[in-house]
């Protein structure tokens, strides 16, 4: 007869989750040039509007939440110990909050159409995901690529909420700054 494990869950230390800076920020220094290069571009042509600041907001708290979702597969797949949980699920509530607040805002201010351009990050995210669980995330030159790509749809999403249109000069500033980061990746 099998005996069923109960899940047990490490207590919660505000302080730790708060130190924990492995899981609250990516360790790759040069992700951070491929959000904000694109986002720069599409805010410089397309203009500021006070809802630009919502979505950058909501552009950080999506590129943020890649680094707690890791380590909780981390966790999960036993590649980290279990005490690392709680703070993985505590930031993984903040960026998730201060995530849906961003959307909630740029639904609320009439951009909801911006969403659209989330929707490639899903099957990339999950295919890094099932390379992290079998240890296998490092030196994946497709996925670096892809991942690239969707953090250049910052420069049509910032282009296209200040122009308040999906102008088609949106998709040749997200081309070039997808050739950038590809470019930077190879090289």
């Amino acid at each position: 007869m099998q005996t069923r494990q109960s899940i047990s869950f490490p207590p919660f230390h505000l302080r730790t989750a708060l130190r924990a800076k492995q899981t609250a920020l990516p360790a790759e220094h040069g992700a951070w040039v491929f959000l904000f290069s694109p986002l720069a571009v599409g805010l410089a042509i397309g203009g500021w509007l006070p809802a630009s600041a919502v979505l950058i907001v909501g552009l950080l708290a999506a590129f943020l939440i890649r680094q707690p979702v890791t380590m909780l597969v981390k966790v999960i797949s036993k590649r980290r110990p279990r005490t690392e949980l709680p703070a993985a699920l505590f930031w993984l509530a903040v960026y998730g909050v201060i995530g849906a607040a961003a959307a909630i805002g740029l639904v609320l201010l009439g951009y909801a159409w911006l969403f659209w351009l989330a929707l490639p990050a899903l099957p990339i995210f999950a295919w890094h995901l099932a390379l992290v669980s079998k240890r296998a995330e490092r030196r994946q030159m497709a996925v670096e690529i892809l991942g690239g790509g969707v953090l250049g749809l910052a420069a049509p999403a910032a282009y296209w909420l200040g122009q308040g249109d999906p102008a088609p000069a949106g998709w040749l500033l997200w081309g070039l700054c997808w050739l950038q980061t590809g470019g930077s990746i190879v090289y």
